[in-house]
């Protein structure tokens, strides 16, 4: 008891944030970070989902913006996972997840810079995720945007 009122005190103070309550996962949140109210996704998406989602990986509009496509400035990270799960909101950020069934079999770079490493899918697996999810990343125009953006990275042989 005594632990669940000082994580509540530490929350009201902006100090700490819920990352997700199943399993239940708070964040520190750096003064730096303190307008935001929680760290940004990539420092801590891969403590949270590893051990219950280890395929899990950035998808969608959010990987085609670390791949340097970034006509949306959409205000959520969007993120791929085996399973459903509701959306997440430490802090100021929004967490979107997107099911696919077989998720393992999803080519993904896990990218080591920054303060953790993460997993994002390759530049090829996201234009695939973007068409089966078109409706919700703003039709075929919004991903012919990016494919054009990608276009000159793509491999273009076949096999």
């Amino acid at each position: 008891m005594m632990v669940k009122k000082a994580l509540h005190r530490l929350t009201l103070q902006g100090l700490i944030t819920l990352a997700s309550r199943r399993p239940t996962s708070y964040l520190i949140v750096p003064a730096e970070q303190m307008h935001y109210g929680a760290p940004p996704i990539t420092w801590w998406i891969d403590d949270c989902l590893k051990r219950i989602e280890p395929h899990y990986y950035i998808a969608l509009l959010s990987a085609a913006r670390y791949w340097g496509s970034a006509h949306y400035a959409i205000q959520e990270a969007q993120v791929m996972v085996s399973r459903p799960r509701t959306t997440a909101t430490p802090g100021k950020l929004k967490v979107t997840f997107f099911t696919k069934r077989k998720i393992s079999g999803t080519p993904v770079v896990v990218v080591g810079s920054g303060v953790a490493p993460w997993r994002v899918s390759t530049r090829a697996a996201t234009l695939l995720d973007l068409i089966r999810h078109q409706d919700d990343v703003g039709g075929i125009e919004a991903i012919a945007r990016v494919a054009k953006d990608f276009s000159s990275q793509l491999d273009r042989r076949c096999g």
